[in-house]
């Protein structure tokens, strides 16, 4: 029998048991705690890999560049957040 632990997201804190596939599982199936281990994944992999920042990077570059006019747009769809800035 597979021993129960508790879900590391702070937000959940319920015990699960993990996937036999994956026992070092740390995280429950449960949306927010996928969300808050993909977050974490993320943060980590930035701090140490210089090529993943640097594909990041390059990737959101390209997209400003596609769509240059994303934000004019936005703000014009947006009234609300507009004010709240001002």
């Amino acid at each position: 029998m597979q021993k129960r632990k508790c879900c590391r997201n702070k937000n959940c804190g319920e015990l699960f048991t993990p996937c036999r596939q994956v026992p070092t599982q740390e995280y429950c199936s449960k949306k927010e705690c996928q969300r808050a281990r993909k977050k974490e994944w993320n943060r980590k992999k930035l701090a140490a890999d210089e090529d993943y920042r640097e594909a990041r990077r390059d990737a959101q570059k390209n997209w400003r560049k596609k769509n240059p006019d994303y934000c004019k747009h936005y703000r014009a769809r947006q009234k609300d957040y507009v004010q709240k800035n001002r």
